[in-house]
């Protein structure tokens, strides 16, 4: 009889090692195993399958395998054909098997009836193709791969395994193994080819096999990391025959998707882009997701891999025309613009941005409730890149008035959490070719808050003497606030106070009676704070007493409570109320991810608890400073 163990060539399968164990497992068991291996081409489908083939092929009596290569242009095979290949390898000669499809699966079935059958079926385009062959054939273990995602096929007891690129361990596995010693892979070499490849298995096999040869050289592998890996021919195909499959329409769609600024998007951001509501943009987003073209969603955001956005950006030039390219993106800046407001407006007490007035006055809120300052802030820290790439795009088109005003919606929020510096380049540009004068000193005013978080005295002073050159009578009163708090920062308390007076002075000019008495709380934080600093707690605490009064009970004032009542249990002579005000400003500072100040509040409690005998909560409080400490000089990802 004609050989029946013939499997694909094993591959270097350098990861994975705890899901290849599980699955070994549940092929060698008795119930056997079906498994659907899903991902993008040059993801590693094929290895692991081929791997998990010849691990438990011992375990079997028959070993079935195929090479559907449904992806290839014009290949179509059939469950027939699938079945006359088997027929044949089971050594029944030509002229025996049947021409009917039918009769093919019937006279297959029991020639393996009884036997103990592992089928491997590589590159299958969807479950249609195979249905009738698994139908027919008594197999206990099936491995499929695709590049599609076959949900009907969850009803018939499969397991989908879904394959990610790379992570840059796993890259440096399979680089160690493919180049060796030449040239010597240290951790450099690594970093840079993961970053190149954009972490596809297939790209670093290629650019690995391009390393070993013996001409190369330094330059060689500079020249290699100024392009992306689609640039190599090989890796050109491995992208682009994703697209292959799509009609002209979802293509169109996923280039569109890949315009969108950021990392990635939600529905309502995706319809925007595709100029659709969002019932159809989630059909879009299904078709692409089944197709492998868009990452696994994660809390209800969809991505693209680094290296098929670029692909599917550079055929979004060829697909769209230049004015369709920019309107996508004028949709993205105005949807995300206003949800940017929408996510202000839930969290700033602040007086709206005087040159966005109309935005803020007709765009409600995008949480109300008890707990929406920490919804706003876990969804700002989440979309906090995308909405500087929105902004950084929108600062591209012509005639844009959003571009000039987005700032104003990010500053306080990145005040708040100490993203100054993230900002800063944003309001430089703004303020490089902005006129009106609103717009200026709103822009100004922004600056020199953020400057003050930066320690940049020059730059504080700078700004703050331009925007009062402005003259604009109703900011006068913010400007005097922000110059004592610079004052503050460099230690001149007594020229802190003396600018917190003038500001006081000046809350008659503001316009709204409703954010003059917040200033004026906002003021006696201010003042009380500066006072504590100067150890005079009795002048101090009623200052803070009264501002703490103010800010507790208005959601959108959380912050603002933390920071009074924590330095309100700094002066307070009563040794539980300080300890209850400190522990409610560090859960308030924790959960809104104010970590420098959440710090700052575990020394107070540390010391507190050792004025109180308790050692152990001190220690513990300076352990979870320290823990603190280390998360604000590890860098925030990209």
């Amino acid at each position: 009889m004609t050989s029946t163990r013939i499997l694909p060539k094993r591959l270097t399968c350098v990861n994975r090692t705890t899901t290849l164990g599980r699955l070994e497992r549940q092929a060698r068991s008795e119930e056997g195993l079906l498994l659907a291996v899903v991902g993008p081409q040059g993801v590693g489908k094929t290895t692991l399958g081929a791997e998990l083939a010849h691990r438990v092929k011992q375990h079997y009596d028959v070993c079935l395998y195929y090479a559907v290569d449904a992806s290839k242009p014009g290949r179509s095979v059939t469950a027939g054909r699938m079945a006359e290949f088997f027929l044949r390898r089971l050594g029944l000669p030509a002229p025996e098997v049947p021409a009917d499809d039918m009769e093919r699966f019937l006279v297959l079935g029991e020639l393996l009836d009884g036997r103990r059958v592992l089928l491997v079926l590589d590159d299958v385009r969807d479950a249609p193709q195979i249905g009738p062959l698994l139908e027919h054939v008594p197999a206990d273990t099936v491995i499929l791969t695709s590049r599609n995602r076959m949900p009907s096929l969850d009803s018939s007891r499969f397991e989908t395994l879904e394959l990610d690129m790379f992570d840059e361990h796993s890259a440096g596995l399979l680089l160690r193994d493919i180049i060796r010693d030449r040239p010597a892979v240290d951790d450099d070499l690594v970093r840079k080819l993961h970053r190149w490849s954009g972490g596809l298995p297939l790209a670093l096999s290629l650019a690995a096999g391009r390393l070993r040869h013996p001409d190369v050289t330094p330059a060689d592998l500079e020249l290699l990391f100024v392009d992306p890996p689609e640039k190599d021919r090989a890796g050109a195909d491995a992208v682009g025959s994703m697209f292959e499959t799509l009609d002209l329409e979802t293509a169109r769609d996923c280039a569109t998707l890949a315009l969108i600024p950021g990392t990635h998007f939600d529905p309502a951001t995706a319809a925007a882009a595709l100029g659709v509501d969002q019932a159809a943009a989630r059909a879009v987003l299904r078709t692409l997701r089944d197709a492998n073209l868009l990452l696994p969603p994660d809390d209800g955001r969809f991505g693209f891999h680094d290296m098929i956005r670029r692909f599917a950006t550079d055929r979004a030039l060829a697909l769209l025309t230049g004015d369709e390219r920019e309107a996508v993106i004028r949709r993205v800046v105005e949807h995300r613009w206003r949800q940017l407001v929408a996510l202000d407006r839930s969290i700033s007490g602040r007086p709206a941005p005087v040159p966005a007035g109309a935005w803020y006055s007709s765009i409600d809120r995008a949480f109300t409730g008890p707990d929406a300052v920490r919804d706003v802030f876990g969804e700002l820290d989440r979309e906090w890149r995308n909405l500087l790439a929105t902004a950084d795009e929108a600062r591209k088109l012509p005639r844009n008035e959003i571009a000039c005003l987005f700032p104003l919606g990010l500053w306080f929020f990145a005040f708040q959490t100490a993203r100054h510096e993230e900002i800063i380049d944003a309001y430089d540009a703004v303020l490089a070719v902005a006129e009106d004068p609103l717009l200026r000193w709103q822009l100004l005013r922004d600056k020199a808050a953020s400057c003050v978080g930066l320690r940049q005295d020059a730059l504080v002073d700078e700004c703050i003497g331009e925007a009062a050159a402005l003259n604009y009578r109703p900011g006068m009163q913010s400007l005097y606030d922000w110059y004592g708090n610079a004052l503050e920062a460099r230690g001149d308390y007594d020229g802190a106070l003396l600018q917190f007076e003038r500001s006081r002075a000046a809350i008659g000019d503001m316009d709204d009676p409703t954010q003059q008495v917040r200033a004026s709380a906002l003021l006696d934080m201010h003042k009380g704070r500066v006072l504590a600093k100067q150890h005079r707690s009795g002048d101090a605490e009623p200052l803070l007493r009264k501002a703490h009064g103010y800010f507790v009970g208005r959601v959108s004032e959380s912050a603002n409570q933390a920071r009074a009542g924590a330095w309100l249990g700094t002066v307070t002579a009563n040794p539980d109320e300080a300890s209850v005000l400190l522990s409610n400003a560090l859960s308030g500072f924790l959960e809104l991810g104010m970590i420098a100040q959440a710090q700052e509040t575990c020394q107070w409690l540390a010391n507190v608890a050792v004025s109180a005998g308790r050692e152990d909560d001190a220690e513990r409080y300076r352990q979870q400073a320290r823990a603190l400490a280390t998360r604000l000089q590890r860098p925030r990802p990209n």
